[in-house]
């Protein structure tokens, strides 16, 4: 287990240490509490949160996220295996057309010029369409930002098509809030920090949730020496470019 002590975030400007192992945490669904937003930014964690777009407190946590010095991505829905086509409940999905995914994601700019990506919010479905990952890539293209595959499918072709479009992105590797048992959360933080100490990096989700406070909260207060908490930008702009993907 990590030692007790400090997790917090570190003086801006200063340059991550190339030699230590990082690790991206993210914090999803940020947009319906805005008293947590609050809560979580005392914690001073190194972190990027991702806010749904069209939630009712969503442009109000985004403009309180800027004041603070938080990065943040938006949390797209797209659709799930249990959605119908035309359904509701995502605004990516395999019916959606190009044209229309780049209308969406230049009023996403436009509303929310500080964010710094793109992550799916749900999305088993529309992730793991060959076809409609690279509809959204090309439109994605336009808007120079990064893309987290939030992997909520094993099958999903999403980083793999953000690579092959030279967009940033990363995978997430660890859903830490599966449960609301605290034990479990910590123990599934520790398997994402072996997992950046073996690979040199990982991502990993959590959720602004009251349940998942206690864990955020017993999180700011560890050194987790030698890996180091990053955001997730830091992750996917040190990868390296690939050849883009015959079409």
């Amino acid at each position: 287990m990590a030692r007790l002590q400090s997790a917090a975030l570190p003086k801006k400007g200063k340059p991550a240490a190339a030699s230590r192992p990082r690790l991206a945490l993210v914090i999803d669904d940020f947009g319906y509490n805005y008293g947590m937003a609050e809560r979580i930014a005392q914690l001073k964690l190194r972190a990027t949160w991702a806010i749904i777009p069209g939630t009712p407190h969503g442009h109000k946590i985004a403009e309180y996220a800027v004041r603070q010095g938080q990065p943040f991505l938006l949390h797209v829905p797209m659709q799930a295996l249990g959605d119908p086509d035309g359904g509701r409940n995502y605004v990516i999905g395999i019916d959606v057309p190009e044209k229309k995914m780049a209308e969406y994601l230049a009023s996403l700019q436009k509303d929310f010029p500080h964010a710094i990506g793109i992550n799916n919010h749900r999305g088993s479905k529309a992730t793991s369409d060959a076809p409609t990952m690279r509809r959204f890539m090309k439109a994605l293209l336009a808007t120079r930002w990064g893309f987290l595959d939030s992997r909520t499918s094993g099958r999903t072709v999403a980083e793999k098509t953000a690579r092959n479009y030279h967009i940033p992105t990363a995978q997430n590797k660890v859903f830490i809030d599966g449960t609301t048992d605290l034990p479990t959360m910590k123990a599934r933080f520790n398997a994402a920090l072996h997992l950046a100490r073996k690979y040199g990096n990982a991502v990993a989700i959590c959720h602004a949730r009251e349940k998942t406070f206690p864990f955020l909260a017993y999180l700011s207060t560890l050194d987790l020496n030698p890996v180091e908490l990053v955001t997730v930008d830091e992750i996917w702009n040190s990868q390296q470019p690939v050849k883009e993907e015959k079409q």
